[in-house]
């Protein structure tokens, strides 16, 4: 259906809009592929899953003493530290 003007197009249309947004949005996938697949490798140079684990657990203590991402106004540490312990 046409959103303009409410008509029903057809097939034909249909098939040729759908070839058009093929044509213009495959690239685009593409490109988020190989960004995906990029920042899979950057993760795998580590030798053990050990290593990224430490990562993650630097991460989640440099966020202690800033403000809790609950909106409580509390600092981390004193509102919901424990729950993703």
């Amino acid at each position: 259906m046409n959103s303009d003007t409410g008509q029903i197009l057809p097939q034909e249309e249909i098939d040729k809009m759908n070839a058009i947004m093929k044509a213009k949005f495959l690239p685009i996938k593409e490109q988020l592929m190989t960004i995906k697949q990029k920042e899979t490798m950057q993760v795998s140079k580590f030798d053990s899953r050990s290593a990224l684990g430490k990562i993650r657990v630097q991460h989640r203590n440099s966020m202690r003493n800033k403000p809790c991402p609950c909106g409580s106004g509390t600092k981390f540490k004193k509102c919901c530290w424990n729950k993703t312990r």
